[in-house]
């Protein structure tokens, strides 16, 4: 399985032109754990990946996380993003239920 990190060129104002991306590297991951709710076949399987504002272009501020369905099978877009203001050192801290996501940077 490969998740291709690829992300948008931010355009000027004004622009008309298609969105375009480029191809770039996750600064974090983190995997949530299994519901120990439900069986292991009913449980999301979640990947959070992120990349920090200081790696985008020169005038974004935010920083994204997005979250991929490993159980889906489809990894080719993200289930989920979390935009981060200002998030230039993302971090994360999972519930051990997997029911919460902690986001700060």
């Amino acid at each position: 399985m490969v998740i291709t990190a690829k992300f948008p060129i931010k355009q000027a104002k004004g622009n008309k032109e298609p969105i375009s991306f480029h191809n770039g590297r996750f600064d974090g991951l983190d995997l949530c754990p299994l519901n120990p709710a439900v069986g292991q076949d009913k449980s999301p399987l979640y990947l959070l990946a992120w990349q920090n504002a200081e790696a985008m272009t020169e005038d974004e501020e935010n920083g994204t996380v997005y979250f991929y369905d490993l159980a889906s099978g489809n990894v080719d877009r993200s289930k989920f993003m979390i935009q981060c203001p200002r998030g230039n050192e993302i971090q994360t801290l999972l519930s051990p239920e997997g029911h919460a996501v902690l986001i700060w940077s």
